[in-house]
């Protein structure tokens, strides 16, 4: 019997150093400490959806200064916007260092390139006290912020921002439905010239997910008639099965692995956001692995060609099915506490949401391809390996379609968020996917791992000496042809249907060499 699961691939400088840490001139801003310490700027005005990317870079590769180096920022906005950026020093006192006094004008056309200091200053900016950890943060917004188009906000080079300022930003950003702004953070060391360096080698992390059993797999059914759940054979088995493989094989310091009730969205945005980012520095390399369900719904905010999103499944996704379901589960009080509680949530969520209420769920519950790729720049400077072995039919969907029931010929989960990134800067990154886009993938006949999972831990334990990304790629390709050849034959010799070969697909923006095995 034929056990199957379909997948589509889814998804410098100029001198600056933002202070007044050496001062630079009658316009240094003031030393007196803001009325209360502000909050940090990476835990404030987030935009989890952004309808475009922003990206920032500064002069040092490795994101680490010491007193006296100068310090440069450039930024740039997939689209035409209005920039502001802002800095916190390490003592947390929080500046707008751009729009300022001699640099009022913050209207910036698609991908151009703002330089901070720019070429006509007169200035630069150097690196002194206070030390240690330090974060640039830009906002591009399709309106002018009234926030921060203050003059008390562009007077001189370093305008304080307080916390009533910084608020009243987030009240007046929260306001916009749907969101027409984007932002990213960007988080930069700073220390005295005699402070001790501990040496730093490129190390490797890696975080797995996969997916075979769904919390709400019994509500699918229900909701489907009994024809359709959503759990798997083995994408569990997958994550396993690569993470022992690439600690073995793959150098990798440190990795977590997250299977079935563990791989909810919160503990990927966790995993992907937060402890990689935290364990990791720039320079290093990270692996994220999922595999599990996918699908497409309508795009929301005109950044899709296809006109289509796409999102990959976590363990606790909840469509307008499955919601009908555990509501009337609801009415009848049988539901844990927990789980009332986030049917209140969702219930509300979706009768605010109007016509568009059965996206939004999806929205909230899955990792839309926009998400995920704001949540990778938060591993800037990382070299960033992202493996899909994603399926989008398994027990849910047939007919080649998805959970939402559209076509996924032009399945592309993270492939074009990825060249979208490039575009403004933010490289290093490369994905690798178990099929082509116009393309379908399974597990294995033999329900060990998924066929891409399975050649990629062969290619791993037999090729010798390093192994990179394309070398990996190259086997994976050679193997699964040979392998859907024989599935085609013993499929004929037995009277029944072959599936159409599956190809795995590489997309690769990395500036370094990738090496699967070192």
């Amino acid at each position: 019997m034929t056990l199957l699961r379909r997948f589509p691939p889814l998804l410098t400088l100029l001198a600056f150093s933002l202070l007044p840490h050496t001062g630079t001139g009658a316009d240094e801003p003031p030393v007196s400490p803001p009325p209360e310490e502000p909050e940090s700027l990476e835990e404030t005005i987030h935009n989890q959806q952004p309808p475009f990317y922003v990206h920032a870079e500064v002069n040092r590769k490795n994101l680490e200064y010491t007193a006296g180096d100068s310090l440069s920022i450039r930024v740039a906005s997939e689209e035409d916007a209005y920039l502001y950026v802002q800095y916190q020093q390490a003592d947390g006192k929080i500046f707008q260092i751009f729009p300022n006094r001699f640099r009022p004008d913050n209207r910036v056309a698609a991908r151009e390139v703002i330089e901070i200091p720019g070429g006509d200053d007169l200035f630069r900016w150097v690196i002194g006290a206070p030390f240690g950890k330090e974060v640039i943060k830009v906002i591009a917004s399709k309106e002018p912020l009234e926030g921060l188009a203050e003059i008390s906000q562009q007077g001189k080079r370093f305008n304080l921002i307080t916390p009533e300022n910084l608020k009243g930003i987030e009240l007046e950003l929260g306001e916009e439905e749907p969101a027409k702004w984007a932002e990213c953070d960007l988080e930069i060391v700073t220390r005295d010239r005699n402070a001790e360096v501990a040496s730093h080698g490129g190390r490797r992390f890696g975080v797995f997910f996969g997916v075979s059993s769904y919390e709400f797999d019994e509500e699918a059914k229900q909701a489907s008639g009994g024809e359709h759940g959503m759990n798997l054979a083995v994408s569990h088995r997958d994550a396993q099965t690569l993470a022992k493989t690439l600690r073995a094989f793959g150098d990798l310091s440190d990795l977590k692995i997250f299977t079935n009730e563990q791989a909810t969205r919160d503990n990927l945005e966790e995993a992907v956001t937060r402890w990689l980012p935290s364990v990791s520095r720039p320079g290093d390399t990270v692996f994220i692995f999922f595999s599990g369900h996918g699908g497409q719904l309508p795009d929301d905010n005109g950044d899709e060609k296809d006109q289509l999103d796409e999102f990959i499944v976590p363990h606790d996704f909840v469509s307008a099915g499955i919601l009908g379901v555990l509501l009337e589960k609801y009415k009848q009080r049988q539901l844990t506490a927990a789980q009332t509680a986030r049917v209140e949530r969702l219930a509300s969520l979706y009768r605010q949401a109007g016509d568009n209420a059965p996206d939004a769920l999806v929205r909230a519950t899955a990792v839309t391809d926009d998400l995920f790729g704001r949540w990778i720049q938060r591993l800037s400077g990382r070299q960033v390996i992202v493996i899909l072995d994603t399926c989008y039919s398994g027990g849910f969907a047939t007919n080649e379609k998805s959970l939402s029931g559209r076509n996924q010929n032009t399945f592309d989960f993270i492939d074009g968020e990825m060249a979208r990134l490039k575009d403004i800067g933010e490289k290093d990154q490369a994905m690798l996917s178990a099929a082509f886009a116009a393309e379908v993938a399974y597990e294995r006949t033999e329900a060990d791992t998924s066929v891409l999972t399975h050649f990629l831990v062969a290619g791993l334990r037999e090729l010798s000496g390093p192994v990179q990304l394309e070398q990996l790629h190259q086997y994976c390709e050679g193997k699964m042809a040979a392998y859907f050849e024989q599935w085609r034959r013993d499929a004929e010799s037995e009277g029944e249907e072959a599936p159409a070969p599956a190809h795995p697909h590489l997309v690769n923006y990395c500036i370094r060499p990738v090496y699967l095995k070192p």
